[in-house]
């Protein structure tokens, strides 16, 4: 019988491998810490004195740029004053926090500079705002569907006014937008059905994208010089305006900007507008005086469209540089 001598591994061999598997282990461990390190205490923001109970302090909050934001009102009152603290961080910023609440007023504290996202958007009983000089942005959706809102005082500061920012204020009758304020966004003041007036800022260098657009009762409103663009229906629907005066620096009225303007009479286009767009005065069934620069080249199809009050020379010198503008 013959004897078979299995090989027996020896003990260095048998380390190795061992070695190697533990180094692996922990080389795991060590990055697991890195990435999460399980002793280490969550960050908190204390709440100090003045406040001594959270249950005092009716909102919550995130921390940004050594301040807080106001993410959520928890209280009860309807009547609301901002506060400038919450223990010793400043309260910077509000931030949806309000949305869809029943808030019938709000005093807004000197700290603040950022009115954010949503803030107090849908607060249909909201009356009474005042906003601190502190702020310098008024963000999108801030006050959208505010319904009872009927006038606001937008203070020196303020250089932004975002994308529908007050769309939905049916309420409100008149505004005067600073001349610090070098933007209004797209829809800022749509379906303000009841605008009548409204001052722009002498710095403003774009009207957004449906900015007035369905501002039913905008009587007037003057487009400071240093405008060089109107967005696409800009003014639809402005039912009330009866004349207007394009400043020069703008090269294109866009498409629909003034469309269903139904008592618009006049309007002055400067000689730097080289460009009509689609359905641009579609419906302007009062529009009796426009002079065509002799720049324009281009004038889209339905331009002119449903202007029949426009003179005969008027008419002519569109179709000589589009058919299809009216008819």
């Amino acid at each position: 019988m013959t004897n078979i001598k299995t090989h027996e591994p020896s003990p260095k061999n048998i380390r190795f491998p061992l070695i190697i598997n533990s180094l692996c282990v922990i080389a795991l461990i060590v990055v697991v810490c890195i990435i999460y390190n399980p002793f280490e205490e969550p960050i908190k923001i204390p709440v100090e004195d003045p406040v001594e109970d959270p249950a005092e302090v009716p909102f919550r909050y995130n921390r940004y740029l050594g301040g807080l934001v106001l993410t959520e009102y928890t209280g009860q009152d309807l009547d609301v004053i901002i506060p400038s603290k919450i223990g010793k961080y400043p309260v910077v910023g509000i931030d949806g926090a309000f949305e869809g609440s029943s808030l019938t007023s709000v005093i807004i504290s000197d700290s603040v500079t950022s009115i954010g996202i949503s803030a107090f958007k849908d607060c249909i009983s909201l009356t009474s705002v005042t906003i601190s000089d502190s702020v310098i942005s008024i963000s999108i959706s801030a006050f959208e569907g505010c319904t009872s809102l009927t006038s606001v005082t937008i203070p020196n500061g303020v250089t932004s006014i975002g994308i529908s920012a007050f769309q939905d204020c049916s309420s409100l009758a008149s505004i005067t937008i600073p001349d610090t304020v070098t933007r209004i966004g797209d829809s800022a003041f749509q379906w303000c059905t009841s605008l009548t007036s409204i001052t722009l800022s002498n710095n403003i260098t774009r009207i957004g994208v449906r900015a007035f657009n369905e501002c039913k009762l905008l009587t007037s409103i003057t487009i400071p010089d240093s405008v060089t663009n109107i967005g696409d229906c800009a003014f639809y629907g402005c039912r009330a305006l009866t004349s207007i005066t394009i400043p020069d620096g703008v090269a294109n009225i866009n498409d629909n900007a003034f469309e269903d303007c139904s008592s618009l009479t006049s309007i002055t286009i400067p000689d730097t507008v080289t460009r009509i767009g689609n359905c641009a005065f579609l419906g302007c069934r009062a529009l009796t005086s426009i002079t065509i620069p002799n720049k324009v080249t281009s004038i889209y199809d339905n331009a002119f469209n449903g202007c029949k009050s426009l003179s005969s020379q008027t008419k002519q010198r569109i179709l000589q540089i589009n058919p299809k503008a009216i008819f």
